[in-house]
């Protein structure tokens, strides 16, 4: 085998060749330069090639692509994608890679995981691993402020109260952080308190719980508040999220993970990414599921390999006249798991300002047709992760005395 492996950095091409021992002749460069001169010199006998698009800054993919495919025609060529493309640039190069048989790797982010896909194109080795353990769900709006937040708080109680399972809520929403303010938790717990075991990969199910936050009256619910500082979002690694994510699997049997609608920062595409289970709440309204879902998903979402099968819709303050189930499963090829329906501004309000998600507010009417929404959403979720329902349906007037003795240690808290 003769392999070259150009990067932009010496370190990261050794540590490339590194997972490659036993394999003779591997050569590592860094430059543009130097990687032509040595496809050159193997002309013919070069076997397998990966390289950065970031090599390429001064020359465009329709002259050095078909360039290396002459210096190398029987080669199995892998080209790491670059995160800073718009949409029509990576069409082009995704036409250019299936004409000249290049195969492509997403910007990760994470290098153990563009190795181990590099080896699975070179060695038919196994891809990306998944960590063993609990179930991953992310949720995230179509479009901002189309009720992620609320539903994940609401779905990982009911998730909590109808199972016997350990549940975790993590905030990585950093951008707009409001799990803590909705709950009104106090404390300095969450996220900070682990991010430097999360930047060493040393968080471990321990620290985790430590760092989580407990509702009252529901003591399998663990919650990790996010960032108070949002000009931070950007700072946190994609390998910082990754092991936390990996250590959420290990800690909770279901881990719900809000996340932002603009997938510019590394907790939301390492997440989105990662997740077993993919929420997108929508409203009824052409600019949430058509517009800016549709804009993310064909801008984004597709250039990592997923497609519209890979996520699940959640409709969120459904009213008559609106737009239907129908009209949301036709525009965006996916699944519907459930339909929220419309509280209004003054529930809505009660719940974020009072700290008492939906899920465990006291009322009838149009809450009761929420909460019993919730339950039939939590409960697909729970059939999704492999974990038993094991709620039963209660007489009204008992479920409603159940809902008060939750919420009074939960409103002393609040005092």
């Amino acid at each position: 085998m003769n392999i070259i492996i150009a990067v932009t950095e010496p370190e990261l091409g050794e540590r490339i060749a590194s997972r490659m021992e036993g394999r003779k002749h591997v050569h590592v460069c860094c430059t543009d330069e130097e990687l032509v001169k040595l496809a050159e010199a193997g002309t013919g006998n070069t076997t397998h090639m990966f390289l950065m698009e970031e090599l390429f800054e001064k020359e465009y993919p329709w002259d050095w692509m078909p360039r290396l495919r002459g210096y190398c025609p029987n080669a199995i060529i892998v080209l790491g994608r670059s995160g800073q493309e718009d949409p029509i640039f990576r069409e082009v190069i995704t036409s250019l890679a299936l004409e000249f048989n290049v195969s492509t790797i997403p910007p990760y982010g994470i290098w153990d995981d563009v190795i181990r896909e590099t080896e699975a194109y070179f060695f038919g080795t196994e891809s990306i691993i998944r960590e063993k353990g609990g179930t991953i769900i992310t949720f995230a709006s179509a479009a901002p402020k189309d009720g992620a937040t609320t539903a994940a708080i609401s779905a990982a109680a009911a998730l909590a109260q109808g199972t016997s399972a350990s549940v975790g809520l993590l905030d990585l929403n950093f951008k707009s952080p409001e799990i803590q303010d909705q709950l009104r938790i106090k404390g300095a717990k969450g996220f900070p308190f682990i991010q430097a075991e999360c930047d060493s990969k040393t968080l471990n199910p321990d620290i985790l719980r430590n760092a989580c936050s407990a509702l009252p009256g529901i003591p399998t619910l663990h919650i990790l508040t996010g960032l108070r500082r949002r000009e931070w979002a950007e700072r946190i690694t994609p390998e910082e999220i990754s092991h936390l994510l990996e250590v959420a699997r290990q800690t909770f049997d279901v881990t719900l993970v809000d996340v932002h609608t603009f997938p510019d920062q590394a907790a939301t595409v390492q997440s989105v990414r990662s997740a077993d289970l993919r929420c997108v709440i929508v409203q009824p309204l052409v600019t949430s599921y058509e517009s800016s879902w549709h804009d993310w998903y064909r801008g984004v979402w597709t250039y990592f390999g997923l497609t519209e099968k890979d996520f699940h819709m959640v409709l969120n303050r459904a009213s008559k006249g609106g737009h239907t189930e129908q009209d949301i499963r036709r525009s965006t090829g996916a699944e519907l798991l459930g339909t929220l329906p419309e509280l209004g501004i003054v529930e809505g309000n009660r719940a974020v300002n009072d700290g008492v998600p939906f899920a465990l507010a006291q009322g009838g009417g149009v809450l009761g047709e929420y909460q019993q929404a919730i339950r039939g959403l939590s409960r697909k979720l729970a059939q999704h992760a492999g974990i038993a329902w094991t709620e039963t349906e209660e007489p009204r007037e008992r479920r409603k005395h159940r809902t008060i003795s939750m919420m009074l240690p939960f409103m002393k808290n609040l005092q």
